[in-house]
């Protein structure tokens, strides 16, 4: 006698939402009851574990990787099929570097202060941006602008600060 599956879901690995590239992800089916299961799933990028239970997939990439998952499990008494949360998977933010200019400027102008990054643009909600320096601090903003320097900042730095979910990366102007 085989009993049928019930209490069926799907779950990402514990903390794992978003995930970084380069990551494992780690995925489980679980159920309450049910005899002689069997697991398959599917995901983006032609993603594809059959016969397991818990899969992982090593070194996930944005491209490939992010999307929804769905796992089906079947025995003798049915199929049933449930559905994970959309894997977010976010990209390093790779030699951050900021700039300050024009370079050198007159006492009373605007410093215009950029910051760059190596590899594909990240979303802009992606990233988490702020400025620090000599009597000035921003939020929100990749770049921006100091107003009505003062001869007192001659010589100074500012700071950029770029945060997602794999980290922090900082950035100091030349």
């Amino acid at each position: 006698v085989n009993q049928p599956i019930s209490g069926f879901s799907a779950t990402e690995g514990v903390n794992e939402n978003p995930i970084c590239e380069g990551s494992t992800l780690h995925l489980s089916a679980a159920v309450s009851g049910g005899t002689g299961i069997t697991y398959n799933w599917s995901g983006p990028g032609s993603y594809s574990a059959l016969n397991n239970q818990t899969p992982t997939r090593i070194n996930i990439l944005e491209s490939s990787g992010e999307g929804t998952y769905t796992v089906s499990a079947v025995n003798a008494c049915g199929t049933q099929t449930s559905t994970t949360t959309a894997i977010n998977v976010h990209r390093h933010i790779l030699l951050l570097s900021a700039d300050a200019g024009p370079n050198p400027i007159c006492e009373g102008s605007t410093l215009n202060l950029t910051a760059t990054y190596n590899g594909t643009p990240l979303p802009s909600s992606d990233v988490s941006w702020s400025w620090d320096g000599p009597g000035f601090s921003v939020t929100g903003q990749q770049n921006t602008s100091v107003t009505n320097i003062p001869i007192a900042d001659d010589g100074s730095a500012f700071n950029v600060h770029a945060t997602n979910a794999c980290g922090t990366q900082d950035a100091t102007t030349n």
